[in-house]
């Protein structure tokens, strides 16, 4: 029996009457067991030729233990995502192991699907790699870190806005939920991540943040969201700026340098020193028709305006 679990991955089988083998491939899983369940006389035995490196013997009196104690801690509702965040675990290939099953044997009312093939193991560019440092960074919790790496080269901060994680469908985005942060949240939106990319789970960051507990910044994902065929939905192009058309957010800015955003499909170009008018998360408001300086509606009026501005 295979048992995948947020402590470890264990292989229980019976070898004789009353000698069941607990097993493990990495020590760290097998030392976790032992801490965690009383096994009266267990000792980890290590084998570098077998299968499996490491085991205890243990009588079935033991493994009831063992299922006992896994059932009676599981205090999460998705496993994989609790997996991501426990230190010591999180390079464990539940994800692509779920993918072969749901290939396999169906998931979401499909079966053997054309779905995203895994991870390239194949060669990286050492671009890559950087966002992939620093996706599991930002997976770790080291959100100061992350914010401080992207402050110091914002071209590695518009890429990561726009990653998602082959295997889970994880976005930076969705990391910063899991661990409310909100001030990532909305330095992602600036950037122009998609608030609606959806997890191979078909979860949301406001979904993963509603799951975590954090109903404010779940309210604030939600309020920030744009539908794909909307005029104002981000760009996937991680050189363009997202607009918005929270008009009653209006606040009023000067560009520092030349900007380009996303509009319709099409590109609305700031010139800079050009006076423009953000949302609160310093999304730049573009009215009908392109128009920015100051955003207009379909009568060609000033909308800010009507809000005082």
């Amino acid at each position: 029996m295979w048992l995948m679990t947020k402590h470890g991955f264990y292989s229980i089988v019976r070898k004789e009457h009353d000698e069941f083998h607990i097993r493990s491939r990495e020590k760290l899983d097998i030392e976790n067991l032992v801490k965690l369940v009383p096994l009266p006389g267990a000792e980890i035995l290590e084998s570098r030729t077998a299968d499996y490196h490491f085991r205890v013997i243990v009588g079935q009196k033991e493994v009831m233990a063992v299922m006992e104690f896994i059932g009676r801690n599981i205090d999460y509702s998705n496993f994989k995502s609790c997996v991501d965040n426990t230190p010591g675990q999180t390079h464990k290939p539940y994800h692509e192991i779920w993918g072969v099953l749901a290939d396999s044997l169906g998931a979401y009312g499909s079966k053997g699907s054309n779905r995203e093939k895994f991870v390239d193991k194949g060669v990286m560019s050492e671009h890559q790699q950087h966002i992939e440092r620093t996706y599991e960074e930002a997976k770790r919790g080291g959100w100061e870190q992350v914010l401080s790496m992207w402050r110091r080269t914002p071209s590695l901060a518009q890429e990561c806005s726009r990653y998602q994680k082959p295997s889970s469908g994880w976005t930076f985005l969705h990391q910063a939920a899991y661990f409310g942060h909100e001030a990532a949240c909305r330095e992602l939106i600036r950037l122009g991540a998609a608030v609606d990319t959806l997890s191979r789970e078909r979860q949301s960051a406001a979904d993963v943040a509603d799951e975590r507990k954090y109903p404010a910044l779940a309210a604030l994902l939600r309020r920030a969201s744009y539908g794909a065929e909307s005029l104002w939905s981000p760009p996937k192009e991680p050189n363009l700026l997202p607009s918005s058309n929270l008009l009653e957010e209006a606040e009023e800015r000067r560009a520092a340098g030349a900007m380009c955003v996303a509009y319709g499909g099409g590109v609305v170009k700031i010139p800079a020193g050009a006076r423009y008018f953000a949302d609160s998360f310093e999304r730049t408001l573009v009215g009908w028709h392109g128009t920015y300086n100051p955003p207009c509606g379909m009568d060609s009026n000033p909308v800010v305006l009507l809000h005082g501005k």
